[in-house]
């Protein structure tokens, strides 16, 4: 029997984090057989609680360029996205580039001789320095030559 395209679809959805053994009209869904299946919670624990584990605390963040490569002198805005589990975030950039390093989540800065750039971005929490997580991109600088880049 063929089946609308919207019961379909409508089965497709319902069926996010559940197995079906089919779909002849969305009948009882099968549950997942156990383990661990990326995107689903844990199975609720029946009986009496077990030791208990401390919350892990973590920071994580991603460098992203307005542009990885031009013609000197080249102005790349840099925008990190990132957080931390506990305390706020702090942001602390390199360009790679001899030039002093700036903080926050968004700069600008401007890359003056050819050469490749490793710029990297470093968030860390304000309430505990040890949680931390850096990022790098590279930043390809070319001189007034297309495509030649001095070293």
């Amino acid at each position: 029997m063929k089946r609308p395209a919207g019961m379909l679809l409508l089965c497709v959805l319902l069926s996010f984090s559940v197995w079906y053994s089919g779909c002849g009209g969305c009948q009882e869904p099968e549950l997942a057989p156990p383990g661990p299946v990326e995107g689903r919670l844990p199975a609720v624990r029946k009986g009496p609680p077990g030791p208990v584990t401390p919350a892990t605390h973590q920071c994580g963040v991603l460098a992203i360029p307005s542009t990885e490569e031009g013609k000197a002198p080249l102005v790349v805005h840099f925008t990190a996205e990132g957080d931390c589990t506990k305390g706020e975030p702090l942001f602390r950039w390199s360009f790679g580039d001899g030039s002093p390093p700036a903080e926050g989540p968004a700069v600008l800065h401007t890359f003056e001789r050819p050469g490749e750039y490793e710029v990297s971005v470093e968030v860390r929490s304000s309430t505990d320095p040890e949680l931390a997580d850096r990022d790098e991109v590279e930043i390809r600088v070319t001189g007034s030559e297309e495509g030649k880049v001095a070293g």
